[in-house]
């Protein structure tokens, strides 16, 4: 029974394994799609007259006697036999065909890495990292900081917050951020450092001032 109101069956059992392979390569070669179901063939009702007269072409062109001794045997690059689907992959485990990628994962062996195509950043090539040069720069003037009590605070907190933010927008193309911070933290403390200096001077100087206009 057939439960597609779209297709139909028609019968081959009067043909033979070599009739039937006729068949088959016939159907394929005028684009006909075609599902073997033993001793019928199920098509599209479009199609229903011309397989018929494939059918009855491949009974009486070719001769019963041309079957394989063993309706096993198929010969390499021929049709599926009758009964199996003949429009499937000849070889799914083969290489994958130019611009094809493989189904299967790359294959990693114990103790190694997977063996599959380097990945790059966006762009398809492969940047290496380059240590940002304002990062160095905040290093420096952080060690000057220290060398010279304090003096080039400000141009370590300058250079390590540009850096700091290249780094962060460069996509992995920058490295340094280690070297921003420490400049940055350096920066910061001997900034603080002065800070209370002039603080505590100015208070001093307040005082001063009030205690001489008071002598008593």
């Amino acid at each position: 029974m057939n439960d597609n109101p779209y297709t139909t069956h028609v019968g081959v059992a009067a043909l033979g394994p070599a009739q039937r392979r006729h068949l088959d390569e016939q159907l394929l070669a005028e684009g006909i799609n075609a599902v073997w179901l033993g001793d019928r063939v199920e098509v599209d009702q479009a199609y229903e007259a011309r397989v018929e007269s494939l059918v009855e072409a491949s009974r009486t062109e070719v001769p019963p006697e041309a079957a394989d001794a063993s309706p096993f045997s198929v010969s390499p690059g021929a049709p599926a036999p009758y009964g199996a689907a003949p429009y499937a992959a000849a070889n799914p485990y083969g290489a994958p065909g130019p611009g094809q990628r493989s189904p299967y994962p790359p294959t990693a062996y114990p103790g190694g890495p997977a063996y599959g195509p380097p990945t790059y950043p966006v762009g398809g090539f492969y940047v290496p990292q380059v240590t940002n040069q304002n990062a160095t720069m905040a290093l420096v003037f952080g060690l000057l900081t220290v060398a010279i009590c304090g003096l080039c605070c400000i141009p370590a907190i300058i250079y390590g917050r540009k850096a700091r933010a290249e780094i962060a927008t460069s996509h992995g193309t920058q490295s340094g951020d280690g070297l921003a911070l420490a400049g940055l933290i350096i920066g910061y403390i001997y900034a603080a450092l002065i800070g209370v200096v002039i603080v505590g001077l100015l208070v001093l100087m307040v005082v001063g001032a009030f205690a001489s206009s008071n002598p008593y």
